[in-house]
């Protein structure tokens, strides 16, 4: 076997197990830096998902940011939330309820728009979410702010 020839299989098969395995270490070390793991062992959601969901929408769990990759929904059990299919390793769907939130505040960021914050308390992550994402919870919970 030729060099180029063991250097074209490395690439078809080696290649894609590396970019896999990447792809799986940085989806865990995500979810336990930004708390989406310890939010999972309390809330892990499964039932079915509430009938209006928001696809494409960017949050920040923690230190981790989801950039336009969240499913967001709201009902009358609680927020929603699970990444997209691609983003899915340890990020499992929860679902908050109502009662085991602190507060909810909203913020501009950039001048450009705005994020509520969603504080569930000292030991779980703050959950910043597009508020174009998150109108229909001013009917199960106020915003302060």
């Amino acid at each position: 076997m030729s060099a180029g020839a063991a250097t074209n299989v490395w690439f078809r098969l080696g290649f894609p197990m590396l970019f896999v395995g990447m792809w799986v270490v940085i989806s865990y070390v995500a979810a336990q830096m930004g708390g989406w793991q310890r939010l999972a062992m309390r809330f892990r959601s499964t039932g079915p998902a509430p009938r209006s969901l928001k696809r494409f929408v960017s949050g920040r769990f923690g230190w981790v940011n989801y950039n336009s990759c969240l499913t967001v929904g709201v009902d009358e059990h609680g927020l929603y939330l699970v990444p997209l299919f691609p983003f899915r390793a340890f990020h499992p769907p929860v679902r908050i309820p109502w009662s085991e939130f602190r507060s909810r505040t909203r913020e501009r960021v950039f001048f450009f728009f705005k994020v509520d914050l969603f504080d569930l308390g000292p030991d779980l992550p703050m959950i910043q979410i597009r508020s174009r994402a998150t109108r229909s919870v001013d009917a199960f919970l106020p915003c302060s702010g």
